[in-house]
């Protein structure tokens, strides 16, 4: 058997001219220190993005209880899913009840808390697929369950539908920035048909860039952010690409499941349950 230890082959390269590279520490020390003029990132950002046992993190408030479990957060993005009429919108709209009183009117629902909002933080409520006079119903609908006899001035329930798809993620980006402004931050902001601010479910690009928009929305204003999901047809699976993906990135999903003529939720994904 050849020993490779003193084959040619395995030699010491180092004495070879023709294979020799030597290292000048010098030079690659240089080099790390010549960073490119246009680096868009400073030192200081890359810090900022650290996460250890020193990092100060307030805690977020809780929105919705089941029970004695909180299920949804301020900075969480909750998805809501489930087939057509299976009453997903009913449950934001109890859920958006909730949040738009200032004082705490006990369960909204059985079981069902929602945490009061003393300081009049805005809540949005946004609505791609309905036409205007079904919209104004579920309004009121929503208001009668609150207990309001009229729109509480932080409380925006915009009508998408007549917008094309291409600004409406402008519009409401817009509409976000002017209304923590005017109330001193977000409390809750509801879409109901998120995947009417894309052309294409399917599409992976797309899907992405709208998932995290909605993780920003929910980070960058500390707001709770509910999106509401169709179903696949033939499938108990979250629409399209933009359905894997939501799933995947979403804190919490919970599915409406319609029985009849009750509804009931599933728990598909908790990751914050106390």
């Amino acid at each position: 058997m050849r020993d490779i230890t003193t084959s040619p082959d395995s030699g010491n390269y180092s004495n070879h001219e023709d294979t020799a590279f030597p290292l000048d520490l010098d030079k690659v020390s240089q080099s790390l220190n010549d960073l490119p003029a246009d680096d868009e990132y400073t030192w200081e950002d890359h810090l900022s993005d650290i996460v250890d046992e020193a990092t100060i993190i307030p805690e977020t408030e809780p929105l919705v209880h089941f029970g004695d479990k909180e299920v949804f957060h301020r900075a969480n993005l909750l998805v809501l899913s489930g087939a057509p009429k299976s009453r997903k919108s009913c449950l934001a709209g109890i859920i958006t009840a909730g949040a738009i009183r200032r004082e705490s009117i006990g369960a909204v629902i059985e079981s069902l808390y929602v945490s009061p909002n003393p300081d009049g933080h805005a809540v949005i409520f946004v609505d791609t697929e309905n036409p205007q006079r079904i919209f104004q119903r579920n309004i009121k609908a929503i208001l009668k369950l609150a207990g309001c006899d009229h729109r509480p001035d932080f409380f925006y329930p915009l009508h998408y539908r007549k917008h094309d798809k291409g600004k409406r993620r402008s519009r409401l980006d817009s509409a976000i920035r002017q209304a923590t402004l005017k109330h001193n931050g977000i409390a809750l902001i509801v879409i109901d048909g998120i995947a009417d601010f894309i052309y294409d479910a399917n599409d992976e690009k797309e899907s992405a860039e709208i998932t995290e928009w909605v993780c920003n929305l929910a980070d960058g204003f500390n707001a709770g952010v509910i999106a509401i999901l169709h179903l696949n047809k033939n499938t108990p699976t979250e629409r399209g690409h933009l359905g894997s993906i939501m799933q995947r990135k979403a804190d919490e999903l919970i599915r409406v499941i319609k029985d009849g003529q009750a509804s009931y939720t599933e728990a598909v994904m908790m990751r914050e349950v106390l």
